[in-house]
């Protein structure tokens, strides 16, 4: 969404004739102060890199992913790619695309940041939602983490244990 609105500014600031596409009060800010910069740019890689670890995630499961836990009627547990080296990376894919975008458009030279939409009611509230929902997400996936965990340690205890220990973490390698 603020993909969109950065982009949607950059492009009527240059071109005069797209303003008749967008409400008369849509507030373009000052395009001349957008720019990149190293947390902006930091904050791409990590939705790319999480973008990426999602996919390859994906890859691996092959159409079990499920939104319930539950032990999804298979007889084994994904220990390859991903789950190789974090029990839970589809988790950490998450929080790498959530922290990608506070990065991005949190930083100075986004349009979110230089627009001046900050100053509005809207953008206060579009920016409180989506922390909220954002953060929200990142502690129930923490929970669910813990109950999958405990939900595969009872299910598949033979296979688990050893996994286990040969992948400790649960979201990033070496630290949690």
């Amino acid at each position: 969404m603020f993909g969109a609105a950065e982009v949607a500014a950059i492009l009527i600031s240059r071109w005069s004739s797209l303003e008749r596409w967008f409400p008369p009060n849509f507030k373009v800010g000052d395009t001349s102060k957008i720019y990149l910069s190293l947390t902006s740019v930091q904050g791409a890689c990590f939705i790319v890199g999480g973008s990426f670890l999602r996919w390859k995630c994906n890859e691996t499961f092959r159409g079990w992913l499920t939104s319930e836990s539950s032990p999804l009627k298979a007889n084994y547990i994904l220990t390859s790619g991903p789950y190789s080296i974090v029990r839970h990376p589809t988790y950490t894919a998450a929080i790498m695309v959530y922290l990608g975008i506070f990065c991005w458009f949190g930083s100075r030279g986004s349009w979110v940041r230089e627009s001046g939409v900050l100053t509005t009611v809207l953008g206060k509230a579009m920016v409180g939602t989506m922390s909220t929902l954002m953060l929200g997400a990142i502690a129930f996936g923490l929970i669910r983490m813990h109950d999958e965990d405990n939900l595969l340690r009872r299910e598949f205890e033979e296979e688990w244990t050893p996994w286990a220990e040969r992948v400790p973490n649960r979201l990033i390698p070496g630290v949690y």
